[in-house]
């Protein structure tokens, strides 16, 4: 080979490397500008020629149609206490439903370690596998019920340990509702389900229609779209949920379609909350509401199973406790918890910073707020990088480019030789104590 082309290839080898890291950086979002890239429960890629033809001819990992595929390995993990034998099972068991309301619903309870304030400290992975297994692990993360085409899905994350993540998916379970519209349903709600969405336990979106293409519930409630009438769309929603689903999760989050949530940060702050409290989190406004404040709508909030409760049997058929269509939305499901006693409570990590955000993390890093936001916000609007928590949960005003770059920046860069395992797990005995099945 000449000297000429061997330089001719090296150009266009580093062109295509560049090209490749482009589009990954930028997210590599789904099209959704032409009916070309939407059919049916298929959504696809555009990439260059280029790109195509160097995947295609000389790498099995990437195609331009391709499954989201996972590590599906489970963890076959031993279930003991002190007074039993040990067995160890390769099959998850069968799912026993637990219905706070029915007296003869089974449940399935072992002997919890020792607890102190309600909580279990447990010191190793092996331990909390011990102490929260029936059987194998679930795969984790549960699979996205589309077709989804991001080339990094394909990678083996190798020894990459997800026992926690799949028991606490199991043990604290979260379901998700997303307020969406028709108008933004495939444009901005469907970036939520395929990059966090899937991970809830169920997931649900609620806009004014039903949809039966969309990868996951469409609830459609009898209310009109527009900023005027998101107060109506909550409640309904909450309302429609404690009729529905209330015995299918212990902790209910609200979130928008340019909400973005790290779930397996928010079973890791739920572990040692107890979802029989009356309590809910989220980003803490001080204003408008006293004297417990509210929490952002847009930042999201996750109210306990015991909020839903009394919304469910009194707030949402009493209008003098809960609005029923009026004001700011955010601001009058605050008024809601408060006149039904449910207590705000500390989202913030040891460190003072955020776990919950109202704003993008481009954002609070420059610390570009609005006047109203610096006017209501409880921790003086901090900016910068240490505002953030090391386990962020939400952040809000993101873009589905932005969604699918936090999502791959989050699951997928790693750095070699190290880990970030936490050394001991405080959890709440409710979690020890049930059989929950994480479905």
């Amino acid at each position: 080979m000449t000297a000429t082309a061997m330089t001719n290839r090296k150009f266009a080898m580093g062109l295509l490397t560049g090209m490749v890291i482009s589009l990954i950086t930028n997210g590599i979002y789904l099209m959704q500008t032409s009916s070309t890239f939407y059919s049916g429960k298929v959504y696809k890629v555009n990439l260059p020629d280029l790109v195509k033809r160097h995947f295609s001819s000389n790498s099995s990992t990437f195609q331009t149609e391709v499954k989201l595929e996972y590590d599906s390995s489970t963890v076959s993990s031993t279930s003991s206490t002190s007074s039993t034998t040990s067995t160890t099972s390769t099959t998850p068991p069968p799912s026993t439903k637990v219905n706070d309301h029915d007296p003869e619903a089974q449940t399935t309870k072992i002997k919890a370690p020792k607890v102190e304030n309600g909580t279990v400290e447990l010191e190793t992975i092996e331990e909390l596998c011990r102490e929260l297994s029936r059987g194998a692990a679930p795969t984790y993360p549960p699979l996205p019920t589309i077709e989804h085409h991001l080339p990094y899905h394909t990678v083996n994350h190798i020894a990459e340990d997800r026992r926690i993540a799949a028991l606490l998916f199991q043990k604290v379970r979260v379901l998700c509702w997303v307020m969406t519209s028709p108008e933004t349903l495939t444009s901005k709600a469907l970036h939520t389900y395929v990059t966090w969405g899937h991970r809830c336990n169920k997931i649900l979106y609620v806009s004014s229609n039903e949809s039966s293409t969309f990868p996951a519930p469409v609830i459609g409630l009898e209310v009109a779209e527009g900023r005027g009438h998101l107060t109506a769309k909550t409640m309904q929603a909450f309302k429609y949920i404690y009729d529905n689903h209330y015995d299918e999760a212990d902790w209910f989050m609200k979130a928008d379609d340019d909400t973005f949530v790290v779930l397996e940060n928010l079973r890791y702050f739920l572990a040692d909350r107890d979802p029989k409290e009356p309590v809910y989190y989220g980003h803490h406004f001080s204003t408008f509401v006293k004297p417990n404040g509210y929490y952002s709508g847009g930042g999201g909030y996750v109210i306990s199973k015991e909020a839903l409760r009394r919304f469910g049997l009194k707030g949402a058929t009493n209008e003098s406790l809960c609005a029923k269509d009026s004001g700011a939305e955010d601001t009058e499901f605050g008024k809601c918890m408060q006149n039904l006693g449910v207590l705000t409570a500390d989202s913030y990590d040891e460190t003072g910073r955020s776990r919950f955000h109202a704003f993008h993390p481009e954002f609070i890093k420059e610390g570009v707020y609005p006047d109203w936001y610096i006017q209501i916000d409880t921790h003086d609007a901090k900016k910068g990088y240490g505002a953030i928590s090391e386990y962020p949960i939400s952040f809000h005003y993101m873009t589905p480019k932005d969604m699918y770059q936090y999502e791959f920046y989050f699951y997928h860069l790693k750095v070699y030789g190290i880990t970030y395992q936490p050394l001991r797990l405080r959890i709440h005995e409710h979690y020890v104590n049930t059989s929950n099945t994480g479905s």
